[in-house]
């Protein structure tokens, strides 16, 4: 085990942004492992990273961890690892690294929080299996998440991350009526906290399903911008692009195209800035479809055909089907003309 001082030296030398600032706060940890967890947090947390650097930061920090030996920090940064990488869209791995991680955490399940990242690492192998909608098989792994919620010194945080994956998976299902139940009880566990980086996202994802089912285009927009003014409050940068994708899709639906066509070109920016390449094609797409209601189809048509370039890495097929199946209606209505 290397002195605190050599720990600190192989830090700075990663040229993580901000490590000034972290530093004075990493000189009052007595051990590696707080200062590598910390590191952890800090890099996963710091929104002036871009996702990609944010990865490549953290398997750095990761070397670190496996060379000290400290099992706790290595399963607490792959666990970190896994979600940034499925926000950026890089899925090969992830279900073998999630296996990888719940394992490390049972190797360690006596230490402090351990039964909290076994329990994350749980509800981040469903949601990847949700993703291939494999839903039974995510449904499964919550199970394996709410059976530990009980052992938990600290149920909040696990608690509120399944709840909002449950509601995921059940949008997905069209089971509204159970995806809407999960969102309402995160909601009031998070309002009792005064908790508003976890109000953000379920407002967002409540909107976004307000969208598919093609319900109140308004309340949608009322809880966009509920989740906008809590965003700005708490200085975000990680959710907001999707606030803005949310909110341009529900100004198109209200055809209030000004506004629409301005918040989605800000979510396109800012998925940009993050590196969230995923969900880059998505908000590209849904501004092909402005210019489609607005009639403006020579645009609509660039922008289809830079949707469905952007998807070829991200592989969204349902994407790609519905982007040619607009090009096809431009194309037929120019042949009329």
């Amino acid at each position: 085990m290397i002195s605190k001082k050599s720990l600190l030296n192989k830090l700075e030398k990663l040229n993580i942004p901000n490590f000034n600032s972290f530093k004075k706060e990493f000189n009052n940890f007595n051990s590696s492992k707080d200062i590598l967890y910390d590191a952890n947090i800090k890099v996963f947390q710091d929104s002036s990273i871009n996702h990609k650097k944010r990865l490549s930061f953290l398997k750095k920090i990761n070397l670190l961890c496996t060379t000290q030996e400290l099992f706790f920090c290595s399963a607490h940064n792959l666990t970190l690892s896994i979600k940034v990488s499925r926000e950026i869209g890089i899925t090969k791995n992830l279900v073998d690294d999630s296996h990888r991680a719940i394992n490390l955490w049972k190797k360690i399940i006596n230490e402090d929080l351990a039964i909290n990242g076994l329990i994350f690492s749980y509800i981040d192998l469903g949601l990847i299996y949700s993703d291939n909608n494999l839903f039974q098989l995510s449904l499964k792994y919550f199970s394996k998440a709410e059976i530990l919620l009980s052992e938990s010194k600290n149920s909040y945080n696990p608690s509120v991350k399944l709840y909002v994956a449950k509601a995921v998976v059940y949008n997905q299902l069209k089971d509204y009526k159970k995806a809407l139940y999960f969102y309402e009880k995160v909601l009031k566990k998070a309002k009792k906290n005064k908790d508003m980086m976890t109000m953000i996202p379920v407002l967002i994802n409540n909107a976004d399903m307000i969208l598919e089912g093609k319900n109140d285009f308004k309340k949608a927009k009322s809880k966009s911008l509920e989740a906008l003014k809590l965003s700005d409050k708490v200085n975000d940068n990680i959710y907001k692009p999707y606030i803005y994708k949310t909110l341009g899709q529900s100004y198109l639906y209200i055809k209030e195209y000004k506004n629409a066509e301005k918040y989605l070109k800000l979510s396109i920016d800012s998925f940009k800035k993050i590196q969230a390449l995923k969900m880059i094609p998505q908000a590209i797409f849904d501004l092909g479809v402005l210019y489609y209601e607005e009639k403006k189809y020579e645009k609509a048509e660039i922008i289809f055909k830079r949707a469905i370039k952007k998807n070829k890495t991200i592989k969204n097929y349902s994407l790609d089907i519905e982007a040619v199946k607009q090009l096809s209606k431009i194309y037929k209505r120019n042949n009329k003309n």
